[in-house]
């Protein structure tokens, strides 16, 4: 249909507006900016051809008339399901297109997930406000037009970017040559260590499985590799072997990987995946001609491909249970942006609290139509917390995408009918019958939470990378920069609503009482997180366990019988877990605690010191932390494996503190001595610098400033429980920032302000800069004491007095809220469990089991 006389007039009017991007562009094609319409939603997406954001359909509109644009790229995708297979060829071509990399987009790579679906795309030109579509094999189009959607349609796009970034990781991440393989040390052979060239008689020297085999290729050595979180894996006896022999011999080869082309070598000095430019070499050394092998089993890279790609989750975290998905209103799942777990866990346990709903869900409709009808705000939507929560909100609220699959679907069928033909008959995903049995992920529906997840972890050290992450951490940095972006939106938000840090900030009693004196201290701390460590010998069923032990224990000291009959199924079966009750958790972190070796600022002389702790207050929703880390001798990282039953409700009235009691003596406030532990101090408080000293030398704090918050953390005790105070804390997001003042919650990483400027800094930087006094203070706080980056902040802002009092007046606001802490009653009720699976934090998945409509 040609393009009208009035259409055309507005394309060339238009014309000069359109920015053509490159290959390099942020160009936002994915997604809508203030919903979770994309593409294959059913009235498509529409992208701005000056702005490069997108919109859909319900903003497209309201965009249109903030930015003065008309022209827009429509995209329009459909999920089409590929005709009923005619025989045995198709199934065989299918098979070539197999994924060999764990990657989306690349060659070799995933290519969706659904291998009986592909993608039909549709491309138009659309002229607003009139929606006027355009076939872009028009040749009245101008070329400028043509050639911004040209750019368009050919870069990635911002969302592909990411998602290629956290499946198939950054150039850093290739695997590198090994450190060792020049110098590789080879034992002289003996019989043992040469390999039976009969490859049914491989099997690990343990536990004599034939499958995950890893051999050493200085001694010969074959064992099984690592358990996995999963249960896939083996019984890690090749892991033991190096540590056994003194770490000497640090490379192995997976057997059944080796060609002529190379193998998966692993590094267990390195502690990851390598290359061996002498592979061939080493191998030789043992009698094995690397040209003449051939492959047999899975690499690293194909095993974790085929979790991704089979992976049936409730059957792993409900002990092989199918569960059946269901979803609408509050049932919207969150897609894995790649290691984002972490961070899906944590926010659907947060999307959970009624008083989120009634700030973000009942005025999501405005705040949303607020920032498309803002031309100042349109450039900054994906940076606007406010909205981005809210457009969070509608998506997991609402059955807003439930609707949209449903009608994609019938989209999607005419769409194989009008490619197909009449006759078109859709194939089928899956078996009939097993669908039948299985309705796993059948009516699931999910949202990709991208620019929320950008938003939140940008400028953040480790949440900003696409490697996983500890969920506590996250909850702690994500409700402290929720607090902070709505402060600076409060105009738009509900202010009878409480703020989500304020529904969890409980203030913590720490009571000390000196033994030589018997005077007593009482000190408070605000945190949002109880941390509550676990401690073994509380387990219900410890004797078993402590039996297990010693008999495993036992068995290692035994020389192997070299038979191969040991069932590393049966091990596991038949393995002691400790079981723990929750309960005695809580009375072990209220147990008094004696610490030797602190300075009484009563007597003056080194003694002992009794510590107990309370909570003064109680929060209306209370996180607890069952902490499961701890540092073994070597201060390595390990984790607990327990089970830890939590009650579904809790009365905790019996941890309630109520500080200084009747014919209780207080200790004097000694400017060396004063304050409370968790990690914050008070103005008179100062860190022993022995102490300090120490763990600087040790290497075991990266800057003075850490070394000093431990130290402070337990009273200048002494060295061992700062390093141990340390080890615990060492991923904090402000452990190696400038200590806060007294109840700036910077112990726990929720303070909010707090910080003390040195008085030298601020006029060594007014002498620099030129600025008055007044603002080379709040440049310095802004910036927690760093003068190169306070200057640059300084000379930055174009309206320097205005945001000098929006800080000011920021920091006047988190000084009140301090104060005013809120205390409830002390009765609990479950509503979410976020579990991590796994040995590391930097390993394995979270997932969040959470209560709702009184079911779980």
């Amino acid at each position: 249909m040609p393009i009208t006389a009035d259409v055309l007039a507005v394309l060339q009017q238009e014309a000069q507006k359109c920015r053509t991007p490159n290959e390099n562009s942020q160009v936002e094609k994915d997604e809508c900016m203030l919903s979770f319409d994309s593409p294959f939603s059913p009235q498509g997406l529409y992208t701005n051809l000056n702005t490069w954001k997108s919109y859909g359909r319900d903003y497209a509109e309201l965009d249109s008339k903030a930015t003065g644009q008309k022209l827009y790229l429509y995209q329009k995708k459909y999920n089409v399901i590929k005709p009923q297979k005619s025989d045995d060829a198709s199934v065989a071509q299918e098979a070539d297109t197999e994924p060999t990399k764990l990657a989306i987009g690349v060659d070799g790579g995933f290519t969706g997930f659904d291998s009986d679906t592909e993608v039909q795309t549709e491309h138009m030109l659309c002229v607003l406000p009139s929606f006027t579509l355009i076939e872009l094999s028009e040749n009245d189009i101008p070329s400028a037009v043509s050639q911004c959607i040209a750019g368009i349609v050919a870069n990635k796009g911002i969302s592909a970017h990411e998602e290629f970034k956290a499946w198939h990781g950054d150039d850093d991440d290739e695997v590198k040559e090994s450190m060792h393989s020049d110098a590789l040390v080879q034992l002289a052979l003996s019989d043992g260590m040469r390999p039976s060239p009969n490859r049914d008689d491989w099997k690990c020297s343990e536990c004599g499985e034939k499958e995950n085999l890893w051999f050493n290729l200085s001694d010969g050595y074959i064992g099984c590799g690592r358990r996995q979180w999963d249960g896939s894996g083996g019984c890690g006896a090749a892991l033991r072997h190096f540590d056994a022999s003194g770490k000497q011999y640090p490379l192995s080869v997976k057997l059944g990987t080796i060609t002529p082309k190379g193998a998966d070598v692993y590094s267990y000095a390195e502690d990851s995946m390598v290359t061996d430019k002498h592979l061939a070499t080493h191998l030789a050394h043992f009698g094995i001609d690397i040209m003449q092998q051939e492959k047999y089993d899975k690499t690293l890279n194909e095993m974790e491909i085929s979790l991704n790609k089979d992976f049936i989750y409730g059957a792993i975290v409900e002990s092989g249970k199918h569960l059946q998905h269901v979803c609408g209103a509050g049932l919207i799942g969150l897609v894995n942006l790649g290691n984002s777990c972490y961070m899906n866990s944590v926010l659907q346990s947060l999307l959970a609290i009624p008083e989120l709903k009634r700030k973000y869900l009942e005025s999501a409709s405005q705040l949303l139509l607020h920032a498309a009808s803002s031309s100042s705000s349109s450039e900054n939507l994906a940076n606007d917390f406010v909205t981005q929560f809210a457009k969070l909100m509608v998506g997991t609220m609402t059955t807003r995408y439930v609707q949209q699959r449903d009608e994609s679907l019938t989209l999607d069928l005419a769409k194989g009918q009008q490619v197909y033909g009449a006759d078109y008959v859709p194939r089928s995903n899956k078996d009939k019958q097993k669908n039948d049995a299985d309705d796993e992920g059948v009516s699931c529906v999910a949202i990709k939470p991208r620019m929320l997840k950008r938003l939140v972890g940008a400028g953040h050290e480790e949440f900003s990378t696409n490697r996983q992450q500890d969920a506590v951490e996250y909850f702690r940095h994500f409700v402290e920069f929720m607090n902070r972006q709505e402060r600076t939106h409060a105009a738009l938000l509900d202010k009878t609503v409480p703020s989500l840090k304020s529904l969890f900030r409980m203030q913590l009693e720490e009571r000390l009482q000196c033994v030589q004196s018997g005077k007593v201290r009482y000190s408070e701390a605000q945190d949002i997180v109880l941390k509550v460590d676990v401690d073994l010998s509380l387990a219900s069923n410890y004797a078993e366990y402590q039996l297990q032990l010693k008999q495993q224990e036992q068995q290692e000291q035994q020389q192997p019988d070299g038979d191969g009959d040991s069932s590393m199924t049966d091990k596991e079966k038949n393995k002691v877990i400790p079981n723990i009750p929750f309960e005695r958790l809580l009375q072990k972190y209220l147990a008094e605690q004696v610490i030797n070796d602190w300075m009484s600022p009563a007597t003056q002389k080194r003694g002992q010191v009794k510590k107990t702790q309370r909570l003064r207050t109680f929060p209306e929703y209370l996180a607890v932390q069952i902490q499961r880390y701890y540092f073994n001798a070597s201060w390595v990282a390990e984790k607990h494996d327990c089970i830890v039953p939590v009650p579904q409700e809790l009365d905790l009235e019996f941890m309630r503190g109520a500080g200084l009691q009747n014919g209780e003596e207080e200790l004097p406030k000694d400017g060396n001595n004063n304050g409370g532990g968790g990690g914050g101090a008070t103005a008179a408080m100062q860190a022993d610098a022995q102490i300090v000293s120490t763990l600087v030398m040790l290497g075991l704090a990266a800057t003075e400033n850490a070394a000093k918050r431990a130290a402070l953390a337990v009273q200048n005790a002494n060295a061992d429980m700062a390093a141990a105070w340390l080890m615990e804390h060492m991923t904090d997001a402000n452990i190696n920032d400038p200590i806060e003042e007294a109840n700036s919650g910077g112990g726990s990483g929720s303070g909010d302000g707090g910080f003390k400027v040195d008085p030298n800094q601020v006029a060594e930087l007014n002498m620099i800069s030129g600025f008055s006094t007044e603002y080379c203070q709040v440049a310095l706080m802004h910036t927690k004491g760093d003068q190169a980056r306070a200057a640059d902040w300084l000379f930055s802002r174009e309206n320097l007095e205005a945001d000098v009092a929006a800080i000011k007046n920021e920091q006047t606001a988190a000084k009140s809220e301090q104060k005013n802490i809120t205390d409830g009653k002390a009765q609990y009720e479950l509503m979410a469990i976020v579990s991590h699976l796994g040995k590391q934090t930097a390993h394995g998945h979270y997932v969040a089991h959470i209560k709702k409509d009184d079911k779980w």
